[in-house]
């Protein structure tokens, strides 16, 4: 936010000034979802996220397949696609930690029996 593309030179000398003697930054809110988007915590104009039956479809596909899967999709989607990278892994993480705590469950129980 603090940079050429976003304010000029009196501007950032100014912005220096403030943020100098302990001054919160206090960005425009559009400069804010600005940078929110490219950094990916928020969905852009360009980049919508997954609709309800994509997410349906990669939880499925975690559960029955692998959640290799939602990582293939987050790999495919992280450079053009931040936000809909980031919910793919949303969903396939918590599928993949269950899947292989219950792995390792039965691998224990087979052991124990």
């Amino acid at each position: 936010l603090f940079s050429t593309a976003h304010l000029n030179p009196a501007e950032l000398t100014l912005a220096a000034a403030r943020i100098r003697a302990g001054e919160r930054p206090d960005p425009p809110t559009r400069l804010q979802t600005q940078a929110r988007a490219a950094l990916g915590s928020a969905p852009s104009p360009g980049d919508p996220g997954l609709s309800t039956r994509q997410l349906l479809a990669l939880g499925v596909a975690n559960l029955l397949l692998t959640p290799l899967a939602g990582l293939a999709i987050w790999w495919g989607l992280r450079g053009e696609r931040p936000g809909a990278a980031r919910q793919a892994l949303q969903i396939t993480i918590p599928i993949g930690v269950a899947t292989t705590l219950a792995w390792v469950a039965l691998l224990v129980a087979s052991r124990a029996a």
